[in-house]
């Protein structure tokens, strides 16, 4: 902030506060996508424990993807399955459930 009147204690205060407050924001948001991930999951596992098998696509009504507010990507794998979050950017955001047989 390049505005900053160094005589308003007020505005030195936001000016102080506002990067931690992005970056708290930020974690808050990474830690509900991975929450909704895990919930996310359970619900396809417990579908999966009900017809031994995965659904074909992701399941309507699940929790969503915290930095976009879209459904997760889901992809079933050989050993399980994957959900990903739909952001290109954020490719870091998978997560792969593995079922044993």
């Amino acid at each position: 902030m390049a505005d900053v009147d160094q005589d308003d204690p007020v505005s030195m205060a936001v000016n102080f506060f506002t990067p931690a407050l992005d970056k708290i924001l930020s974690q808050k948001t990474a830690v509900e996508t991975h929450a909704n991930a895990i919930k996310a999951a359970i619900e396809i596992l417990l579908s999966h424990a009900g017809t031994a098998q995965l659904p074909d696509t992701l399941p309507a009504g699940l929790p969503k993807d915290a930095f976009s507010g879209q459904d997760f990507e889901y992809e079933k794998t050989k050993e399980g399955f994957v959900l990903r979050c739909p952001s290109e950017n954020l490719d870091v955001y998978q997560y792969e459930f593995n079922i044993k047989k």
